[in-house]
């Protein structure tokens, strides 16, 4: 390279020095001179495109992160309403066997008198007792309420049958024909361990046409809550 061309290269770029003849300015002057004009308007443009690809990435990023956060915003707020819609069980719910006796009326007589109950969560119930053969009758259901610490009432209804006069009776009716129904309510007491509860129980009796027959019979029951 002669020295009328170094000069050049020189006065374009800068100074040369003694580790790069042409200096650095000169590789720039000889890019320019051999590669095509067109090809820096490219990286020109390519340096553009590469900071618009970033923006929308950056804004990529921000749009999944605050839809994250609100998903996770919702869902703690679903599961809030979940957990506060979820009724708490009470102490009374659960099985439990009961000693019953009336002090008045025709069950008054009956000294081993026991009833079994299922109290559900959302005030329903369940009732059988051990005789409920003679004659055979279906369970009792019927509902229960909370009315202040551990004191409740249930109310509840059975359907009561008919014992046939004779064999042909009961061979003719093919069974033990329905007489009506019966009403019992209690007034329950739970004890300070919910174990336990102690009632005051009242029986009530009504034909097939709704008239009443028989009027509260009183008792009294204790309990115990079955336990594994």
């Amino acid at each position: 390279m002669d020295s009328g061309f170094r000069l050049h290269l020189s006065n374009y770029a800068g100074q040369a020095s003694p580790e790069c003849p042409v200096g650095v300015g000169a590789g720039k002057a000889l890019m320019r001179f051999f590669l095509p004009a067109n090809l820096f308007k490219l990286t020109d443009k390519n340096r553009n495109y590469s900071k618009r690809k970033s923006a929308m990435k950056i804004r990529s990023i921000i749009s999944s992160i605050l839809s994250a956060v609100l998903l996770a915003a919702l869902l703690i707020i679903l599961f809030s309403c979940v957990e506060k819609n979820i009724p708490q069980t009470d102490e009374l719910v659960g099985a439990w066997k009961g000693k019953v006796q009336f002090k008045t009326g025709t069950y008054a007589e009956i000294k081993d008198f026991e009833f079994m109950y299922v109290f559900n969560s959302g005030g329903t119930m369940t009732e059988s007792s051990n005789y409920d053969g003679v004659p055979p009758t279906p369970p009792a259901y019927g509902i229960w309420k909370k009315m202040g610490k551990k004191e409740y009432e249930s109310h509840y209804e059975f359907y009561w049958n008919k014992v046939p006069a004779s064999y042909e009776e009961l061979a003719k009716t093919g069974g033990f024909p329905n007489a009506g129904y019966g009403v019992l309510s209690e007034k329950i007491i739970l004890s300070d361990d919910g174990k336990s509860y102690s009632s005051t129980i009242k029986f009530n009796l009504f034909d097939q046409t709704g008239k009443q027959t028989v009027f509260n019979e009183e008792g009294t029951v204790e309990a115990k809550k079955l336990e594994f």
